[in-house]
């Protein structure tokens, strides 16, 4: 009996093993279910990867950038491969970008390279490019490179600016931070003041002081992209001032400040802001295309009755007709209830 049932066990075991060495065979065969998220970035990591031989396109820079960000290897040797090639702003772009690589020996040798080259350029964007370099990734090496240009550079204010930027964004210790935002607030008044506003409105976002200076700063400076950006900013951490400055502004005969205001005036969201509006439509009537493009971010009846109310100011705009019929339909959820 005892042997019958050893033989049973011994047989039982043996189809056991037999089966556990198929489901070995098979087992790599059987692919789990693709995961979209991945295919996904996978597509993309392909299409950037492809871009990177057009650098000549505008899609060479977002790709350079998400590459680099991911510190994708084959980015890397692209770059290493290719850098001596490109010219004016791709080149730009891929010096700045190869800052995420700095913990890789071959990319710090040739920081060290090209910086001793510039010293005798005088290309000061590759400059800038490199010094901006320095501040992607936090690094004692990159602290150490910064130290070294700041004792032995004389640097223009333009120079200065990205160099602070970059001490901020790649120091490990506060005093340095803390230098570094000093040495940019002295330097906000000076003749990059919006580039300076720029970078401290994303190290120290509610600083009084940043805050205080762009205030200033918006019925000053020219540039739209900066004021598009500094309405937002100021939009958000100084709403009560921002809600009030809408007369002032439109007033203000300053085209691209008005145009900003409108813009992003869904944001501050007025209380008198339908009376602004008018203002804008009768004093540039070349902003009203503005105006109307705002109006579908506001609630939609109220949109539409503005602008039935106006409607003589919008009737030299294109397709202004199906505007109106998508204004006169459904509704939208906006934040903005003063309207």
């Amino acid at each position: 009996m005892l042997q019958k049932h050893g033989k049973l066990i011994s047989g039982i075991f043996f189809v056991l093993g037999g089966l556990g060495l198929l489901f070995i065979n098979i087992a790599p065969r059987l692919k789990a279910p693709a995961d979209p998220e991945q295919l996904l970035n996978n597509a993309v990591v392909s299409s950037d990867l492809a871009s990177l031989t057009r650098p000549q396109e505008m899609q060479f820079y977002g790709a350079f950038f998400r590459l680099a960000q991911k510190r994708n290897q084959q980015a890397a040797k692209w770059m290493l491969s290719h850098y001596s090639s490109l010219k004016s702003t791709p080149r730009y772009h891929a010096l700045e970008f190869m800052g995420h690589y700095y913990d890789q020996q071959e990319f710090k040798d040739l920081f060290l390279n090209l910086w001793k080259a510039s010293s005798s350029s005088d290309d000061e964007m590759e400059k800038i490019a490199l010094l901006k370099s320095l501040g992607k990734i936090v690094s004692s090496w990159n602290e150490m490179q910064l130290d070294k240009i700041e004792t032995s550079e004389k640097m223009s204010e333009l120079l200065k600016v990205h160099f602070y930027a970059s001490l901020f964004k790649s120091a490990f210790e506060s005093k340095r931070k803390k230098r570094s935002i000093k040495e940019l607030l002295s330097l906000s008044s000076g003749r990059y003041s919006e580039l300076v506003l720029t970078y401290l409105g994303r190290f120290l976002p509610n600083h009084p002081d940043v805050l205080d200076k762009m205030q200033e700063s918006i019925y000053v400076s020219k540039d739209a992209s900066y004021l598009e950006m500094a309405l937002i900013h100021l939009s958000k951490y100084r709403k009560e001032w921002m809600a009030l400055q809408g007369e002032r502004i439109i007033q203000s005969k300053n085209k691209n400040l008005v145009s900003s205001y409108v813009k992003t005036s869904f944001v501050s969201c007025s209380k008198t802001m339908k009376e602004e509006f008018e203002m804008v439509l009768s004093m540039y009537p070349e902003l009203a295309s503005s105006v109307l493009e705002v109006l579908f971010s506001l609630p939609r009846k109220k949109a539409y009755e503005f602008f039935m109310a106006n409607e003589a100011a919008f009737k030299n705009i294109m397709n202004v007709e199906k505007a109106k019929n998508a204004l006169s339909k459904g509704e939208v959820y906006s934040s903005c209830k003063n309207f």
